[in-house]
């Protein structure tokens, strides 16, 4: 009798963990729903991508994937620039703008910004690589959009990606720009793991 009685408790607590599992599910859906995901700004091909590059422009020498990649060319004067095709874009959903760089001519520094109706922050790229150095290997560049914000500018309408002009300038290539929004892959792994844990009951 006792056994029964066990095995009745054991089916309850197997109906009480569905329940609970449901309530969760329904719980998060709106979060999955509105979720944002990454978003590709350039991959392979700049006419897409740019209604307008200065002293840039797009290569198929030595991709870091795809078929392209963009040189960038500042020089003691002039700054670089890449016109966003979508027009004025909200980054502030994202938290990351990354992309892969590489200099195959020397060792540079160079500096980084946005801007429509002011400026974003500068930022010195080289804090931001993989390994601290911007070299001849293609390197990950990962900036948290926060970084860029400044007093003057909240990145709530970015028309124009930039690099600044520099005193010893050399070309440089990038590639493969995401805004990646990494809060919201840590949404999704929740969600998988709180669904993906299995209960073991023996009878």
């Amino acid at each position: 009798m006792l056994w029964k009685c066990w095995i009745r408790k054991e089916h309850r607590m197997r109906d009480i963990t569905k329940v609970g599992c449901l309530w969760l599910f329904m719980l998060l859906l709106p979060q999955v729903s509105q979720a944002v995901v990454d978003k590709v700004i350039y991959d392979d091909y700049a006419s897409v991508s740019f209604s307008q590059m200065d002293f840039s422009w797009e290569t198929s020498f030595s991709p870091y994937q795809g078929n392209h990649a963009i040189v960038i060319q500042p020089d003691y004067w002039h700054s670089p620039a890449l016109r966003l095709a979508a027009g004025r874009t909200d980054f502030r959903p994202y938290d990351l703008i990354e992309f892969f760089i590489r200099s195959p001519y020397a060792q540079i520094s160079p500096q980084f910004w946005a801007w429509d109706y002011a400026d974003s922050n500068i930022i010195q790229l080289d804090q931001y690589t993989q390994g601290g150095v911007i070299d001849a290997t293609w390197r990950k560049v990962s900036i948290p959009i926060k970084n860029m914000i400044s007093p003057a500018f909240a990145m709530d309408s970015v028309f124009l990606l930039g690099f600044k002009n520099m005193v010893n300038p050399y070309a440089f290539y990038i590639d493969n720009i995401v805004r990646t929004a990494q809060h919201q892959h840590a949404t999704a792994h929740s969600i998988r793991n709180a669904f993906s844990t299995k209960h073991h009951t023996e009878v």
